[in-house]
């Protein structure tokens, strides 16, 4: 996949630290060529976490959208704690603005046990 063409700007984020790297932020000319980049993002991490580098990948979000995210995080953080605090063998994630338990819970979407 070839998105040199599409990259608008690239641009860093937060406040300059020693010794530490900042996020990027990479600009699109057309919103078409996100998607692909969101679903391929698993292999992008992979790939870069394979030659020594840490890649997060995520769109935008707005300020609303970013206090809903950290309350989920915050409460997944709190499930795993508890699971943790009882020897318990839930797998906590986020999926579709919800915390969800891998080992009960079935996808309704592909049929397969997670």
């Amino acid at each position: 996949m070839d998105i040199d063409p599409e990259l608008a700007k690239i641009t860093r984020s937060g406040i300059r630290k020693a010794g530490s790297n900042r996020p990027l932020r990479l600009d699109f000319r057309s919103n078409s060529i996100i998607g692909p980049i969101l679903r391929r993002g698993t292999e992008i991490i992979a790939r870069s976490e394979a030659q020594g580098n840490k890649v997060s990948i995520s769109k935008d979000m707005t300020p609303m959208q970013r206090n809903e995210r950290q309350k989920l995080v915050a409460e997944m953080n709190l499930k795993k704690a508890e699971t943790l605090s009882k020897n318990g063998l839930e797998k906590w994630v986020i999926w579709r603005s919800r915390v969800v338990d891998l080992n009960r819970w079935q996808s309704p979407l592909l049929n397969l046990n997670l």
